[in-house]
């Protein structure tokens, strides 16, 4: 499937742990404003490859293109310079620290600090709760609380692309939708792209352009968001 106006690609991307190959020769590719999905079985690779994607995990080969640069083998601190975030499932959230606080250092990249205070305000104008609640230390927070936070603490690097691995994970199935509504509205809204990881594929296929399927490693079915919408079943994909 063709996608234009490509913002990452990642190609023929192998990896693992050790010596256990986890990635084999895998494609994938992200359009400018796109959300893009990997579903998949446990153990089928997709956090890896989020991970590789990101530079948090070395590649055994392959190449990552991030907005026309080559950033194979950067560290992290490069990649988010560029423009790129990783949320990872667990919510990495500073429980003893208060909103406020865990958002500045989402910031760490940035030096002004009158810019921080600018990007604080806008994220609590996207997350209202965070606003009421911004000293409130973040271990008290709701799971789909948390959840606003870890993707506010993203946003603080203002980034071209947003890699969010289960953001459904640990969160109530009432607030599963909310949570991918405002995914959806936030890619809206300042023009990202979002590669998702996420298990619950039904809530994902709602608001996805494309989608990817992994399987033991490996891509075994790309196709529009249209086409996974009218699906009516997955685990025969899995």
């Amino acid at each position: 499937m063709k996608t234009t106006n490509l913002i990452l690609n990642a190609s023929n991307i192998n990896g693992g742990y050790g010596k256990h190959q986890v990635l084999r020769d895998v494609n994938i590719n992200v359009g400018a404003g796109e959300i893009v999905g990997i579903c998949g079985h446990n153990g089928a690779g997709k956090t890896t490859l989020l991970k590789s994607i990101f530079g948090i995990q070395p590649l055994t080969s392959g190449e990552v293109v991030f907005k026309d640069k080559d950033v194979t083998g950067f560290n992290t601190s490069k990649v988010t310079a560029l423009g790129m975030s990783f949320t990872p499932s667990d919510r990495p959230l500073f429980r003893d620290l208060t909103i406020v606080e865990n958002l500045q250092l989402g910031a760490h990249i940035v030096k002004d600090r009158s810019l921080i205070a600018d990007r604080i305000a806008e994220v609590m104008e996207i997350f209202p709760i965070l606003a009421e609640r911004r000293n409130l230390l973040a271990g008290r927070l709701s799971g789909g609380q948390q959840r606003q936070l870890s993707l506010g603490m993203a946003l603080m690097v203002q980034p071209s692309v947003m890699l969010l691995d289960e953001p459904s994970l640990g969160i109530s199935p009432a607030v599963v939708e909310k949570t991918f509504e405002i995914i959806k509205d936030l890619a809206a809204r300042k023009g990202m792209s979002v590669l998702l990881v996420e298990q619950n594929v039904r809530a994902m296929v709602k608001i996805t352009d494309r989608v990817y399927v992994l399987r033991n490693g490996e891509i075994v079915l790309e196709e529009s968001g249209d086409d996974s919408r009218k699906r009516t079943d997955w685990w025969q994909l899995f």
